[in-house]
């Protein structure tokens, strides 16, 4: 049985490079209560917000989209700061089973130099949906991000055989949005919630000895622990830079609106964003 199915291995496309590839066929929505209010402290801009909200002005979705696209892009330059695009990931050590007929053969996976790229990417991806309540109002900010790339090196070994090479993955099709409230009577706004669409994964295999029925094995083995590494990432990225945001926006909430107002149309920020490690936040666990 050992000698056919090494055979099988040499006949096939055991030196050849392989590039089947698998799509996830389902994603998943993740979301996250972030409940934080920043306070509204400039009379100009309580005055412009009350007068909105009375007039039911269409420029509020302007407004929110402005102070989105410059909070997003000092976000981007944070990362870039931390050295966190190309981000390390840990390494996964897997076992296996495979059962062709009456017998159950046990593998190991081994996934190591493993790096994410592109979170970077980060963005606004259409205008804010702007509703109005009375005197609160409500906003839906629609944020996503372009193909998350990722690698890894690997070595497997299941029935004599012992492929070897790299993996390369792609997390297409990541949206998400944050709700956001903006009360005129306590001149207050208040992140609410976090809403994370994680995408789909498709994987490709390369490597030295390898065929099509072990790689459709090996991508059964690692798709979903891939997808959750990555979308554990993407969340402990959010939250880090939601914390961020809100200590940004307590010290430049009126400065921003004040600009957007007098239609600065290119704003460059005076203010720095404070410095955080959030190398430390997102370092990957062994």
């Amino acid at each position: 049985m050992k000698f056919v199915l090494a055979f099988l291995a040499v006949v096939g496309i055991a030196y050849a490079a392989s590039n089947v590839k698998v799509t996830s066929k389902s994603t998943k929505d993740i979301s996250i209560k972030l409940e934080r209010t920043i306070p509204i402290k400039n009379p100009a801009i309580q005055a412009y917000l009350t007068k909105a909200v009375q007039e039911r002005s269409p420029r509020l979705d302007m407004t929110i989209d402005f102070i989105v696209d410059k909070v997003l892009g000092e976000a981007v330059d944070l990362l870039l700061d931390n050295n966190l695009d190309p981000l390390s990931l840990p390494e996964i050590h897997l076992g296996f089973e495979y059962q062709p007929a009456l017998i159950t053969y046990h593998g190991e996976l081994d996934m190591v130099g493993g790096w994410v790229q592109d979170i970077i990417t980060i963005h606004r991806t259409g205008s804010s949906t702007v509703s109005l309540d009375g005197n609160i109002i409500g906003a839906r900010i629609p944020i996503g991000f372009d193909d998350i790339i990722l690698t890894y090196l690997y070595s497997a070994t299941i029935m004599d055989l012992g492929p070897h090479g790299s993996i390369h993955g792609k997390l297409y099709d990541v949206d998400a949005y944050f709700d956001v409230t903006i009360d005129t009577d306590a001149m207050t706004v208040t992140m609410n919630e976090f809403n994370l669409n994680t995408g789909k994964l498709s994987l490709k295999f390369y490597g030295y000895g390898i065929i099509d029925w072990l790689v459709n094995l090996l991508i059964d083995v690692v798709e979903d622990v891939l997808h959750e590494q990555i979308v554990d990432i993407l969340n402990k990225v959010v939250g880090a830079v939601v914390e961020y945001i809100v200590e940004y926006l307590n010290e430049n909430l009126g400065d921003l609106l004040g600009r957007h107002l007098e239609g600065e149309p290119k704003l460059t920020i005076g203010h720095q964003m404070p410095k955080v490690n959030l190398r430390q936040i997102l370092r990957p666990t062994q």
